[in-house]
């Protein structure tokens, strides 16, 4: 493959490289710059000796790869630094205090709460700036709109780290899209409200709310609206839960989310639509190209500049400068270079999940595609069109393959089926979908064109209901580590581009064997380091205890090299609760490649030589014990002090089953007798050595 000698491939490498060493180690300030001076002032004399002598060549390369890193160093070091006036930085967290805030994002409602994103403007009448999570009850009913402004008296709290090894680490996830506090708000804490001024609202919110607007006025059922919301708009806020669960299980899931393959076909519509504009003049080919990316960018600004669109409109931007200029621009240039300015502006991107699952399938289609497409050519056109968007879909989906098991632990086989259903139909969709609210806006009629979506959307609808439904089609509980994604991405790179000279030829050359190269030893060597480190992965398992975070319920795990024996007490739990709680514990970290059993907890628990006494509500314990651990669980009625001087306990836990407003007092008394305590709101799940 030739892009892997492009500059562009190699310098992006290298700003990844500096983001991710950066990230998690710490870099000095005085080491980046250095670095930055040292490595512009060799590429500054390489650029001044070029045509001297060629062994400044590889000094000239060698110090633009270092310029990259050091970038990579600083961008991360200017992001990690919040300015002064930023809530966190003003002793504000867990503090209540008159917040005003500005609502600028809604988000999907759950069970419990409406959800929007808000931008702090001010606490206690100082200036201040951040975004922060806000959580309104569903049972208070309130509704607001983008741009609304709330005074409330409330307090700035710290979002929850995965507190079970395994789980989703929430506060990462958010501080990756610069949000770094939530705020849980009652109706009784807002103080005031404003209504946003007609003026104030954004250009493109009100577009899209006009469109919203002329959408829920026609003829289209509630589901088929919230899908065009979710496919033109980027809202998904209204979409019923059950419909995103099928369209996750049939593997369709990115029909509904705005992303590089929506941008890709608005792209190619514009272009056809614009198409007169090259036979204009001499600069009708200019003129097109600004008006495309014109309409992209708007596009983008209307549906609220996601983070999936943002990446989708820069990358093709950068192919509708060369689709309309007539110049054959290299996909993999413009992906390339839209990664490396997308990183540039947030280099927290390269952790984010959409980013890295549209980076893997736009990679994989157009390195793997054309492998497969090389297998067969239909004579057919109807037939070759089908295989086309075959060889698409199965590349994406093994392009994004290990990605989705590290993240989900799902991989759905049906996506086959929905996608060759779906995605050749998709573009008339779309285009039919713009005309319709366009109509509706325009003439207040859609001429019954709504009636004709309505009715292929519920189709579609009860289509991917159906493919998702087949549990057998879903391969459900795969755990992969990060060391197994890197190799399986370089087992299936290596593998392909050692193929790719071999298909290239004709169907008789292609059974002359070809030697073994580098990318062969590497798909090889990535196995062979696969099955060393998972040996002696087996081999060094630990037996540990593991007093898990559970809200309303109490577990501990005793595990050894092969089994994991849990004991539980979900006391206050409806056997629907007990059910999801005990299969989320089932597949925590360390119970993923074990045999788990359940049992009841009781009073006590002995294991060797560690001795773990529970104190439950009833406050019950024996006082023959010596020495033990306690765990304090249901928000136990005991007295602490005559509990330390009866038993004397090295160790003090109370776990997620407990009011917070214990902590407080238990702490203080843990303290006066110098006896140390933990509780797994803060600390998260308390392993344990037996």
């Amino acid at each position: 493959m030739r892009y892997l000698s492009y500059p562009f491939f190699k310098l992006l490498i290298a700003f990844v490289i500096g983001i991710v060493i950066a990230t998690f180690f710490k870099v000095q300030s005085m080491f980046i710059y250095g670095l930055l001076s040292s490595s512009l002032c060799l590429l500054a004399i390489t650029i001044f000796f070029k045509g001297w002598s060629k062994p400044f060549k590889w000094l000239g390369s060698l110090s633009v790869i270092v310029l990259f890193v050091s970038l990579g160093f600083w961008r991360v070091q200017q992001e990690q630094f919040l300015p002064e006036n930023h809530y966190v930085n003003q002793d504000l967290i867990g503090s209540e205090a008159v917040i005003e805030l500005e609502l600028y994002e809604q988000l999907a409602s759950n069970q419990f709460n409406d959800r929007y994103y808000a931008r702090v403007r001010n606490v206690n009448a100082t200036q201040s700036t951040g975004n922060v999570l806000v959580l309104f009850k569903t049972t208070d009913s309130l509704e607001f709109t983008l741009g609304h402004k709330l005074w409330v008296y409330d307090d700035i709290n710290l979002p929850s780290n995965a507190r079970n090894p395994g789980d989703f680490n929430y506060a990462k996830y958010l501080e990756g899209i610069n949000v770094h506090g939530q705020i849980y708000i009652d109706k009784n804490k807002i103080l005031k409200q404003e209504l946003p001024k007609s003026s104030d609202l954004s250009f493109f919110i009100k577009v899209r709310k006009r469109l919203e607007t002329a959408l829920y006025s026609s003829e289209m059922s509630k589901q088929p609206i919230a899908m065009i919301e979710a496919l033109l708009l980027g809202q998904r806020k209204h979409l019923d839960k059950e419909i995103t669960i099928s369209f996750r299980k049939a593997g369709v899931i990115h029909i509904l989310a705005l992303s590089g393959l929506h941008v890709g076909i608005i792209l190619l519509i514009i272009e056809f639509l614009t198409r007169p504009l090259q036979r204009w003049n001499s600069y009708g080919a200019y003129l097109q190209t600004i008006v495309i990316l014109i309409v992209l960018w708007s596009f983008a600004l209307m549906t609220g500049m996601s983070p999936s669109i943002m990446r989708a409109v820069t990358m093709f931007s950068f192919v509708a400068i060369g689709m309309t200029m007539s110049r054959r621009t290299n996909t993999y240039f413009s992906l390339m270079l839209s990664a490396i300015v997308l990183l540039l502006i947030n280099p927290r991107l390269i952790f984010n999940v959409g980013f890295q699952l549209s980076y893997a399938a736009v990679f994989a289609i157009v390195t793997l595609q054309p492998l497969f497409k090389s297998l067969w050519f239909p004579r057919n056109r109807a037939l070759r069109f089908l295989f086309s968007i075959f060889t698409v879909t199965l590349a994406a989906q093994i392009g994004v393959a290990p990605i989705s098991l590290f993240y989900f632990h799902q991989f759905p086989l049906g996506f086959l089926i929905g996608n060759m259903v779906l995605l050749p139909a998709l573009p008339m969709f779309l285009a039919a979908s713009i005309l319709m609210m366009g109509l509706l806006v325009v003439c207040g009629n859609a001429f019954k064109l709504d009636v004709l979506l309505n009715f292929i959307l519920e189709w579609v609808i009860d289509f991917i209901h159906k493919v998702g439904s087949w549990d057998f089609l879903l391969i459900e509980h795969v755990y992969l580590k990060l060391w197994q994604v890197i190799l399986l991405y370089f087992i299936l790179y290596g593998t392909a581009l050692f193929v790719s000279p071999v298909l290239s030829r004709s169907k008789k050359e292609r059974l002359i064997p070809i030697k073994p190269n580098n990318f062969l030893h590497l798909s090889l060597f990535s196995v062979l380091l696969g099955l060393v480190i998972s040996t002696i992965s087996t081999l060094t398992k630990d037996s540990k205890v593991l007093i898990l975070h559970q809200a309303a319920g109490s577990a501990i795990s005793v595990y050894n090299n092969h089994r994991a024996q849990v004991f539980t007490d979900f006391y206050k739990m409806t056997d629907n609760r007990d059910s999801i709680t005990w299969n989320r514990l089932r597949w925590i970290e360390p119970h993923r490649e074990r045999k788990v059993l359940r049992d009841s907890l009781h009073y006590d628990l002995k294991i060797n030589e560690l001795e773990l006494v529970i104190i439950k509500e009833d406050g019950f314990y024996r006082k023959t014990y010596n020495k033990p651990i306690v765990l304090l669980t249901q928000s136990a009625r005991v007295n602490l002090e005559r509990l330390i001087n009866e038993v004397r306990p090295t160790l003090i836990i109370a776990d997620g089953s407990n009011y917070r407003s214990n902590f407080i007092t238990w702490e203080s008394t843990c303290l006066k007798y110098n006896i140390p305590f933990i509780n797994t709101y803060e600390e998260g799940a308390v392993e344990l050595s037996y």
